[in-house]
């Protein structure tokens, strides 16, 4: 088993993090935009706002992965144990957000021409 933190690793780890910020940095901007669009926070957000802003889910939940693996890569022998824990949950958390968005594109959109 592999305990050095190496150089790949901390590259992985910072790219992941800016690009989780610059992920919600895009998405803080569409979410006041979709806001101001439908006059307030009484109704929900349209399109394409919404669209925009599912989008923007798959690329953060990826990030986040990739940082927690990171994480998990710098952690010490004593404590790989928890950070794998924490990796594996990150890894379910975002592969069950990652189906419902998907969802919420595909057979949502479905749904709502139908009505």
């Amino acid at each position: 088993m592999r305990t050095q933190w190496t150089s790949t690793d901390r590259l992985l780890g910072k790219r992941s993090c800016y690009a989780q910020f610059g992920i919600s940095m895009a998405y803080v901007p569409t979410m006041a935009a979709g806001v101001v669009a439908v006059g307030g926070f009484s109704a929900p957000i349209g399109d394409p706002y919404q669209a925009i802003m599912e989008l923007f889910i798959f690329p953060s939940a990826v990030a986040l992965v990739v940082a927690f693996a990171a994480l998990h890569a710098y952690a010490p022998a004593s404590n790989k144990t928890l950070s794998l824990s924490a990796l594996i949950m990150v890894a379910l958390m975002a592969a069950i957000t990652i189906c419902v968005h998907v969802i919420v594109l595909t057979v949502g959109r479905q749904a709502d021409e139908k009505t």
